[in-house]
């Protein structure tokens, strides 16, 4: 993979209207890399499918060839972490998950891509990073002052509860947010719902290293003070703050939910906390709100 290839995958698109000539001069920048194959490595994801569905018509536009693998969550860091680590260059570009930016970024992995944007003959002049939430943009894309990708997935995580079980058990929930809806009232929901003697858990999630992390960060997020917010893990001096008592509230009732968990979670991954979920052996469970059509409900999973 050289640095050409690169900035062939920063060519953009553009929806701008021409003057004849501009439409000419703009038809051959977009086909500088014509011949080009590009392969990619991509999130499963059936709420990617939109994006995806616009490939087609950058190889028109272009002339580039882009082949396309997916690959399920829980499996694109071994397959990325692989390829880098032995640099056998089998992909060009992939989709990486925010909590693994900075591990690739100061491993040397990446390739920033601000001086790609930067330059006209590669970047469409309508395309403009301010269009972003800066906030969203800086979070998801930037390790060290320095951009390394472009976000077009930005997810919240939710919980979501089985609403049959919930409505055999006489558990009702506001249909419009109100507050009651409380850490100590999901406890006592998970509690409810939780019947050992018929191999049911409360809830399930993913404790093993790399996937509690996007599980439990939102939980501090609601414990938060918001004077606080911004120093969640450390301060602008990168002092530790992760040590404060709103965050070991955050853990406490984190672990508090381990007993209503399967009792051999403790090494579940995404894909093993879906398949206990999908499988009916778990009321209720924690992810992106963008999974949850695809993954968590369904005739036979109402939520």
């Amino acid at each position: 993979m050289n640095l050409t290839r690169r900035k062939m995958g920063l060519l953009l698109g553009s929806s701008l209207l021409f003057t004849p000539a501009l439409v000419r001069a703009e038809a051959a920048r977009m086909k500088a890399f014509e011949g080009t194959t590009l392969n990619l490595l991509a999130v499963q994801f059936g709420s990617h499918a939109a994006l995806w569905s616009q490939v087609p018509e950058f190889e028109a536009a272009t002339g580039i060839k882009v082949n396309i693998e997916y690959a399920p969550f829980e499996n694109t860091r071994e397959k990325t972490l692989l390829d880098m680590s032995s640099k056998t260059g089998r992909f060009d570009l992939f989709t990486v998950d925010i909590m693994w930016l900075a591990e690739y970024a100061a491993a040397g992995y990446l390739e920033p891509v601000a001086k790609f944007i930067a330059d006209p003959d590669l970047t469409s002049e309508d395309y403009d990073v301010n269009d972003f939430i800066p906030r969203v943009f800086s979070g998801t894309g930037v390790y060290n002052d320095t951009m390394y990708n472009v976000p077009f997935d930005c997810g919240t995580v939710g919980t979501m509860f089985r609403a049959d079980w919930m409505a055999a058990a006489g558990i009702a929930v506001p249909k419009r947010f109100d507050g009651s809806f409380t850490t100590a009232r999901m406890t006592e929901i998970c509690a409810a719902l939780t019947d050992p003697a018929k191999g049911q858990a409360g809830y399930v999630t993913g404790p093993q290293r790399w996937f509690w992390g996007w599980m439990f960060t939102p939980l501090m997020y609601a414990f938060q003070d918001p004077a606080k917010a911004g120093n969640e893990f450390v301060n602008e001096a990168w002092e530790v703050t992760i040590n404060n008592e709103d965050n070991l509230a955050a853990l406490e009732f984190y672990l508090g939910l381990k007993q209503f968990t399967p009792k051999d979670d403790l090494n579940y991954g995404y894909a093993e906390q879906l398949a206990v979920y999908q499988q009916g052996k778990a009321a209720g469970s924690i992810t992106y709100t963008g999974f949850i059509g695809e993954h968590y409900e369904g005739a036979d999973l109402p939520i």
